[in-house]
């Protein structure tokens, strides 16, 4: 685990035993980007014939290249240069879209009132 105002990485698995990997996720700060962990990554999905999925639900092959790109074009490295501009850009079904997405799997742990 990394810190809250830092890169961070997680490993989500299926099970209790944690005998399957289902995740892996990686938050980049995008005031610093390292083009180091960024190739990192890239290789770590090469090994494990894995693909990335952007914040926005973009798949990118194992390629730093592509993955810079998306790092530099992303909302987060939009919103450092800019955030005022950036704020007033988003749209906000795609925000509520993606907020579901992410509270897909705490809806069930929810109690039921």
């Amino acid at each position: 685990m990394g810190q809250e105002e830092s890169d961070d990485a997680y490993v989500a698995y299926s099970n209790q035993r944690k005998d399957t990997v289902e995740e892996i996720g990686f938050r980049l700060d995008a005031r610093k980007i390292s083009s180091e962990l960024i190739r990192r990554i890239f290789i770590l999905a090469r090994q494990l014939s894995c693909v990335l999925m952007t914040a926005q639900y973009e798949i990118l092959t194992a390629d730093d290249g592509m993955v810079l790109t998306a790092v530099i074009h992303s909302t987060a490295k939009r919103f450092v240069d800019d955030p005022a501009s950036t704020l007033l850009g988003l749209d906000r079904q795609n925000l509520q879209d993606r907020a579901n997405y992410l509270m897909r799997d705490r809806k069930k742990d929810l109690p039921k009132l």
